[in-house]
């Protein structure tokens, strides 16, 4: 009896232990809170715990698989409109001056790219990339919700605002410009054709806080925990499906801010994002 009592107390442990290994072996799907036969609560909670970590590293995981594969697509075309430019250079050098603006796309949207990923990654190391200042919200916002009415008019997308009419805060006008602008785009891009994006702002005790909703498809419930991750993309076929920066970078931007972001879905469609700024970081 004491040995068949030792071992059904060590029973949840040795699950425990066992998950772990697989784990660490790269089964990353592994889930163990629904195999422990327990009713000790500190347990269960220690299983939910391990799933949901299980959960985060297999998601992170596939991320950076997908990274690879997303990376080497976008390098690959304009490294090979950039050779086939260089080839025809040297057929014809007369048509230099004809391929210099092409060529300069090209360099521009490496350039780009890899400045995004270096962004991120020292984000995610917690820099604030910059320093501090004290300045309005609003202004920036009003200049994201301009170009993105211009880039809108070919789908007679309209961006609008509504609030309070200043949001002055103290922190890193760069970054959270990028922060809002990946919000606003990604809420533009999603837009059905003569559809309307609303940004709301306003402050709420010691933040301010921002709201971006379009009329779009939204995401799946399921999904909608994973979207702020790095490199994770809801749907591969959309248009708009870039490697899955935009609103990472958002989020860690945010986060260095000690601010929040999270997102759900409005009813009938569409998405809203909702950030969180404390007014002094």
């Amino acid at each position: 009896m004491a040995i068949f009592l030792s071992r059904w107390l060590t029973s949840p442990m040795r699950g425990i232990s066992q998950g772990l290994k697989a784990i660490a072996a790269g089964h990353l799907e592994t889930r163990i809170s629904a195999k422990l036969k327990t009713s000790n609560r500190e347990l269960q909670d220690l299983g939910r715990d391990f799933d949901f970590a299980a959960e985060r590293l297999q998601t992170l995981a596939e991320g950076r698989t997908r990274l690879f594969h997303d990376i080497s697509h976008e390098i690959r075309s304009p490294l090979a409109r950039l050779r086939a430019a260089v080839g025809l250079i040297e057929v014809s050098p007369a048509r230099g001056a004809s391929l210099a603006g092409r060529m300069e796309g090209d360099i521009s949207r490496l350039d780009h790219l890899v400045n995004e990923i270096l962004t991120l990654a020292r984000l995610e190391r917690g820099e604030i990339l910059g320093g501090l200042q004290t300045f309005d919200l609003l202004d920036l916002v009003e200049n994201i919700i301009a170009d993105a009415n211009f880039e809108g008019r070919a789908r007679n997308v309209t961006v609008a605002y509504s609030g309070v009419k200043t949001l002055n805060l103290m922190g890193n006008p760069e970054l959270l410009h990028r922060a809002c602008e990946n919000i606003i785009r990604n809420a533009l891009s999603h837009s059905p054709e003569g559809g309307l994006v609303q940004v709301t702002g306003q402050q709420i005790g010691e933040a301010v806080v921002l709201e971006v909703a379009d009329e779009g498809p939204g995401v799946p419930e399921e999904n909608l925990k994973n979207i702020f991750a790095p490199f994770v993309r809801v749907d591969k076929e959309m248009r708009s499906a870039g490697i899955g920066l935009g609103l990472a970078i958002a989020s860690g931007a945010l986060i260095s801010h000690g601010g929040t972001i999270v997102a759900r879905n409005r009813h009938p469609s569409g998405l809203v994002i909702k950030i969180c700024i404390p007014l002094q970081t």
